[in-house]
């Protein structure tokens, strides 16, 4: 089939641990596309007062447990993190310690540092719990994995583009092309400057600015894709949490500096001098008692909010 222009949006699938022993057993799911879901109601209808685990306690994986709670086929729900707390992308130690107390508070049984290392089978291959790298053993009866996503990167590796390490997305431009003229590839199958993004707002900006080059760049100048909003929030569990910006400039340096800001260093500093790390200040404000955690990030003179 010919084309003129091709653009790929193969988008990316759940991530299914298949070194672990056990992760083909009845009983075992993801959690990711419709059918995923309805495939998980018809068989908790068919364990009745057992224990629902999930593996994950990011975003999706909270999601995932406070479903399987809603179901009322499981008797208990556990969520399994192998971080200290959970949402550990969007959120400080603080912050997600905060989250997991709320979270256990609503019924949630919450097992941090912990990864998994084997799930344990019955006779007819249907999932009777977890073995943990420590050792120690759980009962459950349905295992959800939420551990993130891989690109679907299949065809472009076939078809000679160029692509990240397995699975790591198809390398594209800041004009969204391919390594190949004419195609070009958005969304979670897309690897731009490093990154893969598991968020719609990502793919929707990279299919409006192909879609403006591609029909109206002749009569304007292109557009180029930018540092996306990778901004996320929490739905579902009744506990309010929301994350955006350069969230972890503290932490991991300022990614992202207004372009005045970086004037005023480079001024400041003089020609001859090295540039100087720029520091990040923050602002915070803890309630315990009201469960209320708010951290703002600001550059050193305190005038740019950055996240």
């Amino acid at each position: 089939m010919p084309y003129d222009i091709l653009v790929l949006a193969t988008g990316s699938d759940a991530i299914l641990p298949r070194h672990t022993p056990g992760h083909d057993a009845k009983g075992v799911f993801v959690y990711r596309t419709i059918d995923d879901l309805v495939n998980l109601i018809d068989f908790a209808g068919t364990r009745k007062d057992s224990v629902g685990a999930v593996v994950g306690g990011g975003l999706l994986g909270l999601e995932a447990a406070k479903a399987m709670m809603d179901l009322e086929s499981f008797a208990q729900v556990k969520l399994i993190e192998r971080n200290k707390w959970v949402l550990s992308r969007q959120l400080d130690e603080d912050a997600g310690t905060m989250v997991v107390q709320q979270v256990r508070d609503l019924g949630l049984d919450v097992k941090l540092s912990k990864r998994v290392k084997s799930i344990k089978v019955d006779g007819d291959n249907s999932v009777s719990g977890v073995v943990f790298e420590d050792g120690e053993e759980m009962d459950c009866s349905t295992i959800c994995f939420a551990i993130g996503v891989r690109a679907r990167d299949d065809l472009a590796l076939s078809s000679g583009l160029e692509c990240a390490e397995r699975g790591g997305g198809i390398v594209v431009g800041d004009d969204l092309a391919t390594s190949q003229p004419d195609i070009y590839a958005i969304g979670e199958c897309a690897s731009w400057q490093g990154q893969t993004f598991g968020l719609i707002a990502p793919g929707v900006e990279m299919a409006d600015v192909l879609a403006f080059n591609l029909t109206q760049a002749k009569l304007h100048s292109p557009r180029a894709f930018k540092r996306p909003d990778l901004s996320t929030k929490l739905k579902l569990l009744g506990v309010d949490v929301a994350s955006f910006g350069d969230f972890f400039a503290d932490r991991d340096g300022p990614k992202h500096l207004p372009p005045k800001y970086t004037r005023k260093l480079k001024a400041s500093a003089g020609p001859e001098a090295a540039p100087e790390t720029p520091t990040v200040k923050t602002l915070t404000y803890k309630d315990p008692f009201q469960n209320v955690y708010k951290k703002y990030l600001f550059t050193a003179d305190g005038k740019y909010l950055l996240g």
